[in-house]
């Protein structure tokens, strides 16, 4: 039994950790200053870390989840204030309404909230917008013209920089899907671009992902989530059990992410929702596997070098940078994890009574050299003078590092002259004294990383938070400035906390300002940034500038011919009894059967809209010819995404541009199945892209191997089947031919046929995928104003002419007359393809006399317009292939659905039939004609 008399740390009060702050300092108060304050110094220090360790009667149980606390030093002509405010999480909320902790967290396993059922604590772990441990309480960073609360799931928020406000909460997860995991230690570039490491869940596992933030023209946080791409990334070492990172580096070449064995098991993060345990019993220690250092290109996005070393934990990069062909990286490097066992509350408490504690504490600045061109006839990999490191080849060809001391000293959040240092270069780092067991506990430290010398600022009881370098206006080099810190002191002396202001070379104080406050002043764990007042005169509190589409110009019309709100419309009712509508000019007699049509028929559900064009309800519309007259009627397809939609009265399934609101009753097992079998409930069987025969049967398709069976009299659906399409050579089964164009992206092919051995395919392109973005209902409804929009939509008909025999000997492959296709040698010996073009118009749903010339030499087709910024848009088209001339059929403010060709054509009106609906329709996308049997 520990001996409760014994202190092993006197010099150490570990209570700065466990003080609770119960009251905000919501107004700024003045402090008392001594010695001076820079007069170039103005601006604000930002801090967050755990506040309060209590809720109620209930403790937390770790360090990592006490409540997050924002503090800012506002530092305007030497003069200081301070003010304090809870971020205002999910957490939170929740946490004070209940009076006890309710959310569980990263060590501390809340009381179940009765309404919080297994269903939607399984659903956080795929969607963590849904989750309510949001304690964003590690960092507080930039994002654009506003600063942003983070911790390491995707969940952060938006903080006002003058009055503390919580102004947002936002899931990246939004903008870059599939990320469960993300560090709070983002780096930001010279240009305001800010990259960050985060986790990312695929089918084929997990991967560790490079998320750049592109500033873009306007410096707002908005723009900068909604350009947010993944740049690079590596499939994680271990699949099941990925590696913890707090940060990751950055160089001018490369991305640096080092997979350390403290893993999280993924199976165990779902077994601990499943039991509302703590994220730690996730977390194991692998002390006999290596550590490994990926070197990601930030050219590719792709791994080109990796080196191993022995087994490590770190929290935090100091530096990195390139030097003659190497890279050196320098780390605050513990022994092992057990340092996060450390933080537990009761381990904090009796800490005085354990002699090892302070061993768990020693976090080692060291350097690790990399060898980027090793050469394997040298005795050292490492050609670098005054440098102990080394790097060796192990007998399986990797190569292993060892690194070499920085300091004697232990110590921890090291900073540097950040803006103009990173990921060059250096030769100082700033950081707080980690030795509890020494004279000095907490002081804060300067590195010399070559001469391997260090200066010291110590006071006694007293201990400042993370360092924060601030360079000299007229920064002249690598340590002109100063470091700013936020003190707190311990021993009865706990209603008092400090700014200190450190000459960056000399580590001699220049001044203080020491504030009084009427709460407990904790440690400030957690990270800091300093923000420039000159900035911080850009911000301005803002309602929501997150997820906005954009702004909608009354003025701008670039598409006065085209109402794209025909796209938009929703049918609340369908006709199940077939109308009869009023005819026009003459139905020809012979003209018997049934045209039946599908497309996207409704965007709301309840409350909620779908969020893309493809998503909206399939509706199927039949319009039945006989003997002159024709009636129309329309039904929602039975799908099972329809069915449960409506019985939850909002969107429960996930469509291909719209997140669904998780079904309670869909367990995390069926989500899983779901990946392997179609035929779950899962998948979206919503087909509302076309309808086609088989046999004496219709069906409804989509694009996923789930079709529904429709009866053709009454439009009612059947029953769902499964279906297989296999692309195999009619004669052999096997491929046979394969040809590389450029890319293109395409739904609809017009026709392809065999002709003097070559395969001719004519095909409605896109110049590339954005035509998916552009059937957002959001930028549908800012189409008139977008004047890209039209180049989005242009879908244009080309011709490809593939040759089957061809002869090396020839330049161009394509040896048939009449066509302006090409076709060449690759120097890989592919075939490359150019196609020419059939018509100068955009268009779209092409049709061909299908029943004689579908396979067959052609010269004919028949679409819509797709030329949104002409007069022509919505035209009916018909293209002579042969002679590249086309024929329109046009009728102001009256847009056509596809044209279905039925024998006997011709161009010219022959009649038509309107009707009266009770409820708008809709356009639709594909149909097929049923001629009456006779």
């Amino acid at each position: 039994m520990a001996n409760s008399t014994t202190n092993y740390y006197p010099n150490y009060d570990i209570d700065v950790w466990l003080r609770t702050c119960e009251q905000e300092i919501v107004e700024p108060i003045n402090g008392t200053t001594k010695g001076t304050i820079p007069s170039w110094l103005n601006g604000s220090l930002f801090r967050n870390g755990p506040g309060a360790i209590k809720v109620g009667n209930d403790s937390f149980e770790h360090a990592f989840d006490g409540s997050a606390l924002l503090h800012r030093f506002r530092i305007n002509d030497g003069n200081v204030t301070y003010q304090c405010r809870f971020l205002q999480s999910e957490e939170l909320k929740r946490n004070r309404a209940a009076n006890r902790i309710v959310v569980t967290n990263f060590g501390t396993r809340g009381v179940p909230e009765p309404c919080r059922t297994i269903f939607h604590r399984v659903a956080a772990v795929f969607d963590p917008k849904l989750e309510p441990a949001d304690n964003s309480l590690t960092s507080i960073f930039p994002f654009g013209d506003e600063i942003y609360a983070l911790t390491e799931n995707p969940v952060i928020h938006r903080v006002n920089p003058e009055t503390l406000d919580t102004e947002g909460r936002v899931s990246v997860n939004d903008y870059v899907p599939i990320i469960v995991h993300q560090t709070a230690h983002p780096h930001i570039m010279s240009d305001g671009t800010v990259y960050n490491l985060a986790l990312s869940l695929y089918p084929s596992g997990p991967y560790h992902s490079i998320v750049k933030f592109p500033v873009g023209s306007a410096l707002s946080s908005s723009s900068m989530f909604e350009q947010a791409t993944i740049v690079g990334q590596i499939p994680a070492r271990w699949p099941l059990h990925p590696s913890y990172m707090h940060t990751f580096g950055i160089t001018d070449q490369f991305f640096l992410i080092i997979e350390q064995p403290l893993n999280i098991s993924l199976t165990g993060m779902v077994a601990a929702k499943l039991k509302n345990d703590p994220l730690m019993t996730c977390f194991k220690w692998y002390q006999n596997e290596t550590t490994r250092i990926n070197l990601i290109s930030r050219q590719t996005g792709q791994l080109v070098h990796k080196f191993f070393s022995e087994a490590l934990f770190y929290f935090h990069i100091i530096n990195q940078y390139e030097f003659c062909d190497h890279v050196i990286v320098d780390i605050c490097s513990y022994p092992d994890g057990d340092i996060v066992n450390c933080m537990y509350i009761k381990a904090m408490k009796d800490m005085q009574q354990n002699p090892d504690y302070a061993s768990a504490f020693k976090s080692k600045p060291v350097r690790f050299v990399l060898p980027l061109k090793p050469d394997r006839t040298c005795d050292s990999l490492i050609q670098l003078q005054g440098t102990k490191a080394e790097a060796c080849y192990l007998p399986n060809g990797e190569i292993f590092v060892k690194p070499e001391a920085l300091s004697d000293l232990s110590c921890e959040t090291p900073r540097i002259n950040y803006d103009n240092y990173l990921g060059k270069e250096y030769k100082y780092f700033y950081a707080i004294g980690t030795d509890i067991d020494s004279n000095t506990p907490g002081a804060i430290i300067k590195v010399d990383t070559v001469t391997k010398t260090r200066r010291i600022w110590y006071e006694k009881n007293c201990f400042p938070s993370e360092p924060i370098f601030v360079p000299s206006p007229d920064c002249q080099f690598e340590d002109d400035g100063i470091v700013l810190a936020v003190l707190v002191w311990g021993k009865n002396d706990s209603n008092r906390v400090g700014l200190l202001v450190l000459d960056a070379r000399t580590m001699k104080e220049v001044g203080r300002v020491e504030f009084k406050t009427p709460e407990l002043n904790r440690f400030i764990k957690g990270h800091t940034n300093f923000a420039d007042m000159s900035s911080l005169q850009n911000l301005q509190p803002k309602q929501d500038s997150l997820g906005t589409g954009p702004s909608e110009n009354g003025t701008s019309n670039f598409y006065p011919d085209c109402d794209l709100s025909v796209w938009l419309r929703s049918c609340e009712h369908e006709i199940t009894e077939p109308i009869v509508g009023t005819t026009t000019g003459t139905i020809p007699s012979w003209l018997n059967g049934t045209l039946l049509r599908n497309g996207p028929g409704s965007f709301k559900v309840g409350d909620h809209h779908f969020q893309h064009l493809f998503d909206g309800s399939a509706l199927l519309h039949r319009f039945c010819i006989e003997n002159g007259t024709v009636t129309y009627q329309c039904r929602f397809l039975q799908s099972e995404v329809f069915k449960r939609n409506r019985a939850a009265n909002r969107i429960v399934v996930t469509e291909f541009g719209t997140k669904a609101v998780p079904d309670p009753c869909r367990s995390i097992f069926q989500r899983v199945a779901a990946i392997f079998n179609s035929k779950s409930q899962e998948f979206s069987d919503n087909s509302m892209i076309s309808v086609y025969p088989f046999g004496d049967e219709v069906y409804a398709f989509g694009e996923i191997p789930v079709i529904h069976r429709i009866n053709p009299e009454s439009l009612e659906t059947e029953d769902r089947v499964d279906t297989q399409i296999n692309l195999i050579s009619r004669e052999t089964g096997k491929l046979v031919y394969k040809f590389y164009s450029e890319t293109f992206c395409f739904f609809h092919i017009i026709n392809q046929y065999e002709i003097l051995d070559h395969v001719v395919i004519d095909i409605c392109t896109y110049r590339d995928a954005t035509m998916l973005n552009s059937m957002y209902i959001n930028t549908m409804k800012n189409m008139q104003h977008n004047e890209n929009y039209a180049n989005m939509l242009r879908a244009k008909p080309v011709r490809f002419v593939l040759p089957l025999k061809p002869d090396k000997a020839r330049l161009n492959l394509v040896q048939m007359t009449g066509t302006t296709a090409e076709a060449h040698y690759l120097p890989n010996g592919e075939i490359f393809v150019t196609p020419e073009n059939l018509s100068n118009m955009g268009c779209e749903t092409p049709r061909i006399n299908y029943e004689e010339y579908l396979g067959k030499e052609y010269r004919f087709f028949y679409a819509i317009s797709s030329d949104v910024d002409t007069a022509d848009f919505g035209a009916l088209i018909k293209v002579d292939t042969v002679n590249k001339t086309s024929k329109t059929w046009s009728e102001v403010n009256c847009y056509p659905s596809e044209p279905i060709f039925v024998p006997r054509p011709d161009s010219q009106e022959l009649g038509r039939v309107e009707f009266e609906t009770p409820g708008p329709v809709p356009k639709c996308l594909h149909g097929w004609f049923l001629p009456q049997k006779t």
